[in-house]
């Protein structure tokens, strides 16, 4: 599955298929496959499409979220859904049943929601505009080793080195047995972005 802000396309047996909307009105931020494999399509105006074979769920504003802009959404291994934000409104999450919503550390970049990715019994969430924040045991804590708070972090990994992160600026970071570490050019990287 493919998000572009003009539509979604997937590829099956080596072939592209375009997804028809009825709303053309709809930008697309991204897609994901949770672990009962629905599709989830966020938009950045109406919210977030869960397509389940033939059934289509809009969770949105008037469903619970904190707002219409989504621009990602993760399914923790506690079954938890957790929709990123843009334009400063933080996070929520739905158990199946209730939503709470959580807002970041903002300055004047809005805080913008990106990636999500569990580790080591927590959640980490990367924006742009907060930096890095992970949220345990009904706490978030954010990480201020990078100066100013408006970096952004747009993607993770995790393998047997840890948790892997890009931060827009300065390179890649490293967390591993609570240790960070900062990769950057002067380390061998072509750049900092």
């Amino acid at each position: 599955w493919i998000a572009t802000k003009k539509g979604i396309c997937y590829i099956k047996n080596d072939s592209i298929f375009t997804l028809k909307h009825p709303n053309n009105e709809v930008q697309y931020a991204s897609t994901y496959e949770d672990l009962d494999h629905a599709i989830w399509l966020t938009t950045y105006n109406k919210g977030a499409l869960k397509y389940q074979k033939d059934s289509v769920e809009i969770y949105n504003s008037k469903s619970g979220l904190s707002d219409n802009d989504v621009s990602t959404v993760y399914q923790s291994s506690d079954r938890m859904f957790w929709f990123g934000m843009n334009n400063g409104k933080g996070f929520s999450t739905f158990d199946g049943t209730h939503f709470n919503h959580y807002f970041l550390n903002k300055n004047k970049f809005g805080a913008n929601v990106k990636p999500f990715i569990e580790f080591e019994g927590a959640i980490w969430i990367g924006a742009f505009g907060a930096g890095l924040t992970k949220y345990a045991k009904g706490k978030l804590y954010t990480y201020e080793a990078f100066k100013p708070l408006s970096y952004a972090t747009y993607s993770f990994a995790v393998n047997d080195n840890g948790l892997w992160f890009s931060i827009y600026g300065y390179g890649l970071g490293n967390f591993k047995q609570g240790k960070l570490k900062l990769i950057g050019k002067d380390d061998g990287l072509t750049d900092n972005n």
